[in-house]
């Protein structure tokens, strides 16, 4: 695929002015700058440099250490923590349920996760199949209701005149399939569900999705097609680490630093130049760092906070700025006793790994987990929510823990009627401000699979590489990242692994669209 791709649109360069009394040019300070933060670090010698310790950069340092493909290399993590978006959480009090803030579940056709899994050894729990009960809790504009045919009859009742006035939204997603060819022609994804569906049917499928739009991060209208293709071969057999997904990047790690990875915490990548092909020269929070070869595992927003000749060099293309993303938030409770099994005043009630979608208050997907705690301690998913959901959520909780605590109680009370619900326990929060999930930009029409076949080598003849989840089809999964990870290491080291999740072949499926879209 030729890697020539026209942008479409402009990139505003905003230039930083500096006084003209202080005689020095913007190049001078920096030199200046430059020479005096690196007298203080410490130098370090490596062939290999990955920055980023979620579970893509992970997996390539076990991977080339493993197969002996590299001897020397180094891993920076500009966090206290390795996962990147796995991150889970254990309440004290029920060490027996721990939760995830972050990535949570893996698919039964996630190949590449379940062979670390399987490779490790790592205990497992499935995830109650649903069947007849999946999405049986939802609600809309104060309407509750069983099915999705309720909801829309009752909270969307315009819907019941025009085109879709007998459609069901498995009809509707049908009749959006025949127009993806038209994709191209609308500058976002909101405006084209808005066209063919009208804006009532988009508000609809907003409903049983939680796609509550942020116009601040809109993606392109080709998302529709793209995510459909990508999760074509779904199961929707759910499992996930009975330690939760931090269970694989914990194997990992451990592996890769068996087998002789340097790995360092709290040490963020500032600058990246390129002092020649294939030599290149890094400056952390620590060390003044030189490397042959380049794995950027980091997403787009951290490496856009990086400098330098060869960072600019990436911010600079078209290809990289195509890629936005997508906010998320996640709360969790531990209370005394499993309330919400108690009849509400509208006989609602949740059994364990029952789903309660509901948007009114932004509480998204509301999820309890199965298990208790020695004395019927409980813990429930409060709050799922994403794009200008999640914004509301966050920004709150960066007022104040307390207030957030306070109005997920309150809409908690809305969802159960008549259901006494106590003050939990313990709550945990994460708000992820900088990106959960990416997708193409609104107004760009390069595909993910450019973007994927860009990464995996962006500059030809040289060793640079840029994994995860934002580079590959599979967004917003584990397997995504790990597959975005395994492009590149084909790439330049011909690792020759078992890919044969490669030839399969996709088929768009309407009902893997509706079950995966967003949660």
């Amino acid at each position: 695929m030729s890697r020539r791709v026209q942008c479409y649109y402009q990139v505003t360069i905003l230039v930083s002015l500096f006084s003209p009394s202080s005689g020095k040019t913007p190049d001078d300070r920096a030199f200046h700058d430059n020479r005096a933060e690196t007298k203080n670090l410490t130098r370090l010698s490596c062939d290999v440099v990955i920055v980023g310790g979620g579970i893509s950069g992970m997996y390539m340092a076990e991977t080339l250490l493993r197969l002996r493909k590299e001897t020397n290399v180094c891993l920076f993590e500009r966090s206290d923590r390795f996962g990147g978006r796995i991150r889970d959480h254990t309440f004290q009090r029920v060490p027996n349920i721990p939760v995830s803030l972050g990535a949570w579940r893996i698919d039964e056709s996630n190949t590449l996760a379940w062979e670390i899994i399987n490779r490790f050894n790592i205990p497992y729990q499935s995830i109650l199949t649903r069947g007849k009960q999946i999405r049986d809790r939802m609600e809309a504009r104060g309407v509750f209701a069983t099915t999705t045919s309720e909801l829309q009859h009752k909270a969307f009742p315009t819907l019941s005149q025009g085109r879709f006035q007998n459609a069901t939204y498995k009809d509707m997603i049908s009749y959006l399939i025949t127009k993806q060819s038209e994709a191209i022609k609308f500058p976002s994804l909101s405006a084209f569900y808005a066209h063919y569906w009208t804006p009532e049917g988009q508000e609809f499928f907003n409903s049983l999705t939680g796609f509550i739009q942020d116009f601040s991060r809109m993606p392109n209208a080709e998302t529709f097609s793209e995510r459909l293709q990508s999760t074509g071969d779904f199961k929707r057999v759910f499992s996930r680490p009975e330690k939760r997904i931090s269970a694989l990047t914990d194997a990992l790690k451990n592996s890769a630093i068996k087998h002789g990875a340097k790995t360092y915490k709290n040490e963020e990548v500032k600058v990246i130049d390129e002092v020649q092909r294939n030599n290149y020269a890094l400056k952390t929070t620590n060390f003044q760092v030189t490397a042959k070869k380049l794995v950027l595992a980091v997403p787009a927003q951290a490496l856009e906070k990086i400098t330098g000749s060869l960072a600019d060099k990436i911010k600079e293309n078209c290809i990289f700025n195509s890629v936005g993303f997508e906010v998320a938030f996640k709360g969790f409770a531990l209370y005394e006793k499993a309330w919400w099994e108690s009849r509400s005043a509208g006989s609602r009630r949740l059994r364990d790994e029952q789903e309660f979608l509901s948007n009114s208050d932004c509480l998204g997907c509301t999820f309890p987990y199965s298990g208790r705690g020695p004395i019927g301690e409980a813990v429930l998913r409060t709050c799922y929510a994403k794009l200008n959901c999640a914004v509301k959520w966050g920004e709150l909780l960066k007022i104040s823990k307390q207030n957030t605590d306070q109005e997920i109680h309150e809409a908690l009370k809305r969802l159960f009627p008549g259901v006494h619900i106590p003050k939990p326990l313990e709550t945990v929060y994460y708000y992820w401000e900088n990106g959960f999930e990416h997708m193409q930009r609104a107004g760009t029409h390069i595909s993910v699979s450019t973007v994927s076949d860009w990464a995996k080598r962006p500059f030809p003849a040289q060793d640079v590489f840029i994994v995860g989840e934002a580079y590959n089809p599979l967004r917003g999964w584990v397997e995504g990242a790990l597959r975005s990870a395994r492009n590149a290491l084909q790439e330049g080291w011909h690792t020759n692994l078992d890919d044969s999740w490669r030839t399969k072949k996709l088929q768009p499926d309407i009902e893997n669209y509706f079950d995966l879209s967003l949660y």
